[in-house]
């Protein structure tokens, strides 16, 4: 099952490295300020793309869902909107960050 679910994975570009510790977006600058690029870039879009899925998962909740299948379609609710979160937070970091460094200057 693991395989599968590895495979379903690797298909959409999501690769299960063997890392020591998580990946931290904030420990790479290249990347913190690529990501915040993105997120002030296509924030609504993002945020659509997200709230649409959670829509289909409401759906599912309310109207499908066996009663063993609800807690884990609520923890699924509650990943996507932790992804929102993390694009809100990694931004906010890039901004403290560059307004740390002198390079973001408010006029």
């Amino acid at each position: 099952m693991q395989n599968k679910l590895l495979e379903y994975l690797n298909t959409r570009g999501i690769e299960r490295v063997d890392r020591d510790n998580p990946l931290e977006i904030t420990k790479d600058e290249q990347m913190l300020t690529d990501v915040a690029g993105v997120w002030k870039a296509s924030k609504d879009e993002i945020t659509k793309v997200i709230q649409a899925r959670c829509d289909k998962l409401e759906i599912k909740l309310i109207e499908t869902d066996m009663p063993f299948e609800t807690p884990v379609t609520r923890q699924v609710l509650v990943e996507l909107g932790g992804i929102l979160e993390d694009f809100e937070n990694i931004s906010a970091e890039s901004e403290r960050r560059k307004n740390s460094s002198g390079d973001g200057s408010k006029a």
